[in-house]
């Protein structure tokens, strides 16, 4: 008697062993084969965390619970019990005001706050004022450097040399291969905004300087009424270094680290408060060239961050297509947070998109 898919894939989802790839691509239909591997960090992202699963055989469901937080992932499988779809959904309601949005945020357990600029209309709720913000940081890095381009102190076409001692871990885009050849600020930005590389943040940061970043944050500290010397901005080298990254360890053990381990309750991470983000985004929107602008979807721009403990969103519109908005979203929890609780935090901020801003994201994605 074959089994359901749904069967087999909560087998491997509450199995104590490492899943196996090989094990995977059993469960996946022929024709389908090309998922394997993202089935897979599917799982291995739903066993981190204090999940518990319930199987549905009649439906081909497994419901997925995090304390307060329910999903489910609905299975569609062909005739022979082979997987082709895996549905991923958190429970939610139809439609969401920024009161409603709080709520369901509250049940993530930890300190949030949650941002919404509108023209002049301000809507805000927080839990704290300082948040470790992740790859958020990149933003007030980027507005750092757009005020240096303004004040003829930096250009976009200046080019730099990558240097053995410039590549940071777990870098996304600028890599060992690339050392000697140059690069430009531009590209840099884009590299930094667009896939949040770590060694074009710390390229950057190492152009500006450490006396050129401290004046912006003093300055804006003025306006904005907060202690600088709770603002950290230090490099991703140096963070990663202090955080997950030891010398004796192998990549795949940093890996391991930088997903599991919570760090920012140590003191390590980016802390900032929101309204020096909302500062940075409002320099950035200002500017005539922006990598987003280089995309179809163009109109918006969009920076996420995480961290074992910390989730972080932004997004801003850059023309009128979306009418004139900042809405940021930072999350810190003492715990790591589970695949289920990540969903469920960022599917609550596009339906309040959805249901108060009329962003339909479906569209913007198909773009």
């Amino acid at each position: 008697m074959s089994h359901t898919a749904a069967y087999n894939l909560y087998q491997l989802l509450t199995d104590k062993t490492d899943p196996h790839i090989d094990t995977v691509k059993q469960l996946i239909s022929e024709n389908y084969r090309d998922e394997v591997l993202p089935l897979l960090n599917i799982i291995k992202s739903l066993r981190i965390g204090e999940l518990s699963f319930q199987l549905n055989m009649d439906h081909n469901v497994i419901k997925v619970i995090d304390n307060d937080i329910q999903g489910e992932l609905k299975i569609i499988s062909d005739k022979d019990n082979k997987i082709e779809r895996v549905i991923f959904q958190p429970h939610l309601p139809e439609k969401v005001n920024f009161d409603e949005l709080t709520k369901l945020l509250n049940k993530c357990e930890g300190n949030f706050s949650v941002n919404l600029i509108e023209g002049n209309s301000v809507k805000n709720y927080r839990t704290k004022e300082f948040f470790d913000i992740a790859s958020l940081s990149k933003l007030v890095v980027a507005a750092i450097v757009y005020s240096e381009i303004e004040n003829q102190n930096l250009t976009l076409n200046q080019e730099y040399t990558i240097l053995p001692k410039d590549i940071s871990f777990l870098s996304t885009g600028i890599h060992s291969a690339d050392v000697g050849s140059t690069v430009t600020i531009k590209k840099l930005l884009s590299l930094m905004l667009i896939a949040s590389d770590n060694t074009a943040m710390d390229i950057l940061l190492k152009l500006l300087g450490k006396e050129t970043i401290r004046f912006y944050i003093e300055s804006w500290s003025t306006k904005l009424d907060y202690n600088i010397e709770n603002v950290k901005l230090i490099s991703t080298k140096d963070f990663f270094g202090q955080s997950w990254c030891q010398e004796e360890l192998s990549e795949a053990e940093w890996r391991k680290k930088a997903l599991t381990e919570v760090k920012w309750t140590e003191g390590l991470g980016y802390f900032m408060p929101v309204n020096l983000i909302v500062e940075a985004i409002k320099i950035l929107q200002k500017q005539p060239w922006l990598p987003w602008r280089d995309y179809k979807q163009g109109a918006l721009l969009f920076k996420g961050g995480s961290a074992p403990g910390v989730l972080c969103y932004s997004w801003a519109s850059l023309n009128n297509e979306f009418g004139d908005f900042i809405f940021i979203l930072t999350f810190n929890s003492n715990h790591i947070l589970s695949y289920l609780k990540e969903v469920y935090i960022f599917s609550c901020c596009r339906l309040y998109f959805e249901s108060e801003l009329s962003i339909d994201f479906k569209e913007i994605n198909d773009e």
